[in-house]
């Protein structure tokens, strides 16, 4: 009869059925805790990483605060304390006459979610259009490349580029993988990632008090490194 040792890491996702989650399990010889009908009973060896959720789980050490993942998943809250801590964000507001003088000058986005993902409930306005009402508005970070570093524990461990894919992109400013986007990291050692960037990720991903995140990174050589979210349950599962 073989003995099924206890595993010292348990992932407690942000919803049941995440697929990098069970990747990540997979990778370190880890199990997952569901949120519905969970079986997990807390021992003293236990280590909790927390993959994206904002609801408390009691008992162990847990890997990323929830308090901190609640800080990176509101993007408003986000752009608060990274602003508070001089890391650059894009300009935002909740005043709809200060967004309507930004889209005089530019292009705008209106956001309907603070804790929106994969481009869900954002509207984009072009120079001098009409700006409807929304929770909050974020002008538009020019850029030449956009990064995902993935930081732990203070350190670099992955970089990614976000590229099109070989079909049409249906949204050049939502870049979303629904719209023609993915991750890239195979070019990266021909095409370097701004020392800059990997150096904004880090100080982004410990301002905000977490273990571990995924800093979403706009660059251009005129403005440098601008934090557009920082990710807590990155997709993870084709690196």
């Amino acid at each position: 009869m073989k003995l099924r040792l206890r595993p010292k890491f348990w992932i407690y996702p942000y919803k049941d059925g995440s697929n990098a989650a069970a990747k990540l399990a997979q990778a370190i010889g880890g199990r997952i805790i569901r949120r519905k009908n969970s079986k997990y009973r807390r021992q003293v060896r236990d280590y909790i990483i927390n993959w994206g959720s904002t609801d408390p789980l009691d008992g162990g050490r847990v890997i990323n605060s929830y308090d901190g993942v609640g800080r990176a998943t509101s993007k408003m809250e986000t752009f608060r304390v990274l602003a508070d801590a001089n890391i650059q964000v894009p300009e935002w507001t909740r005043d709809h006459d200060q967004a309507c003088k930004w889209v005089g000058k530019g292009r705008l986005l209106g956001r309907d979610l603070d804790r929106g993902s994969r481009g869900l409930g954002i509207t984009v306005y072009s120079k001098g259009s009409e700006v409807l009402k929304h929770q909050f508005y974020v002008r538009y970070v020019k850029k030449e490349r956009e990064f995902r570093v993935h930081v732990m524990n203070g350190t670099v461990i992955f970089v990614q580029e976000k590229m099109r894919k070989k079909e049409k992109v249906k949204d050049d400013y939502i870049r979303s993988h629904g719209n023609g986007w993915v991750f890239a990291f195979h070019h990266l050692e021909e095409q370097p990632v701004p020392q800059v960037a990997l150096d904004t990720g880090v100080a982004a991903v410990r301002a905000l008090g977490l273990d571990f995140g995924a800093c979403d990174i706009a660059w251009s050589a005129n403005s440098g490194a601008t934090v557009l979210e920082v990710n807590t349950a990155p997709g993870i599962e084709e690196s």
